[in-house]
Formats: C-alpha cells, sequence, structure tokens
C-alpha cells in the first residue's frame, strides 16, 4: 500500500510542522489510505501532488504493470520456502473464481497480460502468480472505488446531509445564533463548520447532534466546531453532544476561546483543540 505521508499528533514530525505553518488544521490525520493528507508541499500545490498522487497509484494497478511486477518477482523466486496449502481442486475453483470475477471481466487485453506473466516453466510458481494477481486486482478494485465513484458518493451524501442540517435549524440559522458551512476539504472530503452563538435549547443540541453522526459515519467528512459563547444548562447539553460524537473525535476540531476551557469538558485525548 503506498499513501502520502500523514503527519500524526504529538509526534516531532507534527510538532515541527505546525511550527512552520504546513499542517492542514481540519485535515484528518490518522488515515494514510485516503487521497490526502495534512500537510502542506513546499515545491508544488497541494491539489497537484494529490492528483499525482491518484495518477501513481492508477498507473501501479494497471494490467501491464502487474503483469510486469509479477514476471519480475517470479525470475528471482527460484525455489519458493513456502508452498501453496491448497489440494488441486481447492486451486482449481480458486482458479476458477479468479477467472470468472477478475481476469475476464478486464477484456482481452487483461487475459492477455494475465497469461504472460504465468511461469509455466516453473509449475511450483503458479500459485504464487495466481496469488499476486488477486492481490493486484483487489488493490485495483479498492483504489477505484476510494478515489472514484466512491468518493463522489460520499461527497454528495455530505451534501445532501447538510441540506436537511440547514432546513432542520432554520429557525437557529434566522436568528444568527447558528451558522453553519460545508466547504471542499483540502484532504479528501468536505468541512462542515458549525459556529455557535449561545443562548441554544435542547432541541438544538438533539437535532444537531443526529445530522453531525451520520455525516460522520457515512462520510469521510471532518467537523469544525467553534463555540463562541455558552451559558448554564447549554453547558450540560453541549457536554452530551460531545459524548455522542466521541467515537469520531479523530475527525473534530473544537475552537473556542480559552475563558470556555474550565466550563466545557474536553477530553485533548480525543478532539483536536483550537484555543482563540
Amino acid at each position: 500500500m503506498v499513501g502520502l505521508l500523514t503527519a500524526l499528533p504529538r509526534t516531532p514530525l507534527y510538532l515541527r510542522l505546525e511550527k512552520a505553518g504546513r499542517l492542514i488544521a481540519q485535515a484528518e490525520n490518522t488515515d494514510n489510505t485516503r487521497p490526502g493528507t495534512n500537510i502542506l508541499p513546499q515545491r508544488m500545490d497541494y491539489d497537484t501532488m494529490v492528483a499525482s498522487y491518484q495518477d501513481l497509484y492508477r498507473r501501479l494497478l494497471e494490467d501491464r504493470q502487474i503483469a510486469d511486477r509479477i514476471r519480475n518477482k517470479l525470475r528471482y523466486l527460484r525455489d519458493p520456502v513456502r508452498q501453496s496449502q491448497y489440494r488441486l481442486t481447492e486451486g482449481l475453483a480458486i482458479l476458477g473464481r479468479l477467472m470468472a470475477r477478475g481476469i475476464l471481466p478486464g477484456g482481452g487485453s487483461r487475459l492477455f497480460h494475465f497469461l504472460r506473466s504465468l511461469p509455466l516453466a516453473s509449475p511450483r510458481l503458479l500459485p504464487q502468480a495466481i496469488t499476486d494477481w488477486i492481490v493486484g486486482l483487489a488493490m485495483r478494485d479498492y483504489v477505484e472505488r476510494r478515489f472514484g465513484i466512491a468518493l463522489r458518493a460520499r461527497q454528495a451524501t455530505a451534501s445532501r446531509l447538510f441540506e436537511s442540517l440547514q432546513a432542520a435549524l432554520a429557525d437557529y440559522l434566522r436568528s444568527g445564533r447558528v451558522t453553519v458551512a460545508l466547504k471542499d476539504g483540502l484532504a479528501g472530503g468536505p468541512n462542515l463548520s458549525v459556529s455557535l452563538g449561545g443562548w441554544l435549547d435542547r432541541r438544538f443540541f438533539s437535532r444537531i447532534a443526529g445530522y453531525l453522526e451520520k455525516l460522520l459515519k457515512r462520510t469521510s467528512s471532518t467537523v469544525t466546531l467553534r463555540i463562541e459563547m455558552a451559558h448554564g444548562a447549554e453547558l450540560s447539553h453541549l457536554n452530551r453532544l460531545l459524548q455522542r460524537l466521541a467515537p469520531y473525535g479523530d475527525r473534530i476540531f473544537i475552537r473556542f476561546d480559552a475563558r470556555l476551557r474550565e466550563l466545557v469538558r474536553i477530553d485533548s485525548s480525543v478532539f483536536h483543540l483550537i484555543l482563540d
């Protein structure tokens, strides 16, 4: 698996990049398998870097490239230590499924590259070649889902949930006590920004909790909560909201005035805290 470098919180790399102003504050920082990172590159713009990464991955998983790597590997793998543990009938069944689900759907070109990669002169190596094709095509399927249709589908889901959230919070938005915005994130998913201006009731927190849970569960989005003011019973509602969102804390950024630090119970080991 080839991934973009990601800076993990509370590491020397993270602290060094933070000091240099090269960290993306709202970016996911625990998953280096997505098409994004929380680091700003120095000699190219971010979008160019991500596009180049995706292009590299797609080229590595072309049928020709898979076949070439298998041929090169088997050229040096003369006497494998581990032999196949499958009986002949089981091995043939695996080969049949690979042909039906992986090779033949790729058309004549994939079949050609598959056949030219088989070590027919060394039958003992055939199980290894078949295993490598299964791995290669599984990775190809993963990349197509992760970088292509599935990513666009998650972005569409985020947009639909945002529209529903706006409708559910219409009264609060009109009063100016709450503002919400959905923006394209630099790290592979949208960022939902929610500013809480104070004097919010239990119904508000109950409504927004459900929408935020759906957004975080169904998409790769991040959430930024800006707490501008909190009063009385509102604090207990806010703390309950944070408890519900704790399972997704690695994708939640909380901004608030340092004066509220003692009033709002926020676990810095769960959420990303940003003091204003």
